[in-house]
């Protein structure tokens, strides 16, 4: 029974560590998307703002402040693009925090073997404390303790 634990264990360790690097990969194609396309929306906007001045410099309106505009548009694009980038990488920083915990009990549990003392002093040598997760004091005995019990419920 323990090693379909500890194979299932490794299985979504692996997926989360995938699921990490598809976070970073989107991350990495949101910067350079707007890296890329950011100059020619402003200068797209640029020639159609100067083509609107034009005409209303031409009816004898009030011309549109261009330069303020432009500003506008490029401080909006760039807040946007490194929001969507940080909490890509701060999602992948999540999964492949989950894959180090995830294949930390997996080694524990097969350090342990029949053992539930010895999986919780293994579990508090090969799982790492918690920095990105929503845990509250990052302490992973804490968080091992309903773990340990749904393992007892396993292997009985």
């Amino acid at each position: 029974m323990s090693i379909s634990i500890e194979s299932s264990l490794r299985r979504r360790a692996a997926k989360n560590r995938y699921y990490g690097a598809l976070w970073i990969i989107s991350a990495i194609l949101i910067l350079a998307f707007v890296y890329f396309s950011l100059p020619l929306f402003l200068n797209r906007t640029l020639t159609k703002i100067t083509l609107l001045n034009d005409a209303l410099q031409q009816a004898g309106s009030k011309v549109l402040n261009v330069d303020i505009l432009i500003i506008a548009f490029f401080i909006i694009g760039l807040i946007t693009a490194f929001a969507a980038s940080y909490i890509c990488f701060k999602s992948a920083l999540i999964e492949i925090e989950m894959s180090a915990r995830l294949t930390g009990l997996a080694d524990a549990l097969c350090v342990a073997g029949k053992d539930l003392d010895q999986f919780e002093k293994a579990a508090s040598i090969f799982v790492p404390r918690t920095r990105y997760l929503l845990s509250g004091n990052g302490s992973p005995m804490k968080d091992l303790k309903p773990i340990t019990e749904l393992i007892k419920l396993f292997r009985h």
